[in-house]
């Protein structure tokens, strides 16, 4: 079974968000590979203290056959990703 992790890391400091994936192969998670470079964001997306950031999935076949999918797990946690 191959599962496909990604997500997008928020630096608070530089205001920018760096998306990221991770496939894991039979059990065994590959490296977290970033995708593109830093994009920028508004500094109060990160600061405020009365909202927060969206978290969301969204998938294409890309032009391709249409194809099932599903998602085990989604989550937002502070700090440095590993």
């Amino acid at each position: 079974m191959t599962q496909a992790l990604s997500g997008a890391i928020a630096g608070a400091l530089a205001a920018t968000v760096q998306a990221r994936y991770r496939i894991t192969t039979g059990g065994v998670a590959g490296a977290l590979t970033a995708l593109g470079g830093p994009e920028p964001i508004p500094s109060a997306w990160l600061t405020s203290t009365v909202q927060g950031l969206a978290v969301g999935i969204i998938a294409t076949s890309a032009g391709g056959p249409t194809f099932p999918a599903t998602w085990h797990l989604l989550e937002a946690t502070l700090g440095a990703p590993s």
